[in-house]
């Protein structure tokens, strides 16, 4: 008896979420193109794509943190390391051991950088505190970020040569 009563509340709450799902998306058109994809009655086209801020395509733009910076704290050999990394990439990631004082930290490396030779105004792109990383960038980039010409568009990569095959010359 207890596990028919379990099994008729269970069936209940679903249709209440089923009814309850549908009437959200009724009223909201995003949702409704999300419940409509989870429901298996929409392709994935017709779910809302936001498209990408040119801010996150740059952050997107690089891999991984080039830099690491440990528990010991920023060198003059960080310093010295992301002025190369900034003049060979343009945009560098930076990775910190601890979240606190990203500000200064960001400061403090710029210092070592400019010290080593990097042209003053380095940028402070964009961070995330949860990973621990900052976006460091060559002056001047962020007016070309929002104006979208950086990152650069994605080339095709070129079809790679086959080598011919040998031919052997007889003598006549």
């Amino acid at each position: 008896m207890m596990k028919q009563t379990l099994f008729h509340l269970l069936l209940v709450l679903s249709i209440f979420n089923c009814v309850n799902g549908f009437l959200l998306a009724k009223s909201n058109p995003d949702v409704s193109a999300i419940y409509s994809f989870f429901n298996n009655k929409a392709s994935t086209e017709e779910v809302v794509k936001k498209e990408l801020s040119n801010l996150e395509k740059a952050w997107r733009y690089v891999d991984k943190p080039l830099i690491s910076v440990g528990s010991k704290g920023i060198t003059t050999k960080h310093g010295n390391s992301l002025r190369e990394l900034l003049r060979a990439h343009t945009i560098v990631k930076v990775k910190f051991s601890s979240a606190e004082e990203f500000d200064e930290n960001f400061k403090t490396l710029a210092r070592y950088a400019n010290d080593a030779g990097a042209p003053d105004g380095i940028e402070y792109l964009h961070s995330k505190k949860s990973s621990r990383i900052i976006l460091f960038g060559m002056p001047g980039i962020s007016e070309k970020i929002e104006a979208g010409s950086f990152p650069p568009k994605k080339f095709k990569k070129k079809k790679k040569r086959t080598k011919s095959k040998n031919v052997s010359l007889k003598p006549f």
